[in-house]
């Protein structure tokens, strides 16, 4: 079993997980014990640079970490082929300089999205109960490195059928 439940203290539960263990850490209630938890960085399928038939999993709206600048985090899902299921983030900013790119790819994957709202909406109200997620698209993926290690960018986001699928799997 991945996790269980152990007796703390007589008002209080804490959950115990396995170092495998792929399911949330937290359900909301109770305290967690991180004492066996491993610091180390999960592992994650590196795809090769390429493009990718995606479909929108998640859009979650939040502030940018290094900016402080409003943003949307997009999470795509690769959709067949040997890397079906992989997940790639993708982040657009609501600034001067970046509104444009994100234009660009709701005018691409939800064209009925922008022509409903004539383009004016409230990006953090969309992110709860987006009318646009499980849209398709076709992701260009790239390769880089971060903190020393392979990882994927996603590079442009084009509408489904401008880029034909995938390169790879």
């Amino acid at each position: 079993m991945a996790k269980k439940k152990q007796e703390a203290a007589p008002d209080e539960d804490v959950m115990v997980f396995d170092a495998d263990d792929t399911e949330s850490v937290y359900s909301g209630e109770g305290a967690i014990d991180l004492s066996g938890a491993s610091e180390e960085l999960p592992e994650f399928d590196i795809l090769p640079a390429g493009k990718y038939s995606v479909v929108l999993d998640s859009l979650e709206f939040g502030m940018s970490k290094s900016s402080g600048n409003p943003m949307w985090t997009w999470i795509w899902v690769v959709d067949g082929g040997d890397y079906n299921d992989n997940k790639l983030w993708y982040h657009t900013t609501f600034t001067a300089k970046d509104i444009g790119r994100t234009k660009r790819i709701l005018n691409r994957v939800a064209p009925e999205f922008m022509e409903e709202t004539g383009g004016k909406f409230d990006p953090g109200e969309v992110g709860d109960d987006c009318p646009f997620l499980g849209c398709q698209a076709v992701a260009i993926v790239t390769v880089g490195r971060y903190q020393g290690k392979p990882n994927n960018g996603v590079k442009d986001i084009l509408a489904p059928d401008d880029g034909g699928g995938s390169d790879f799997g």
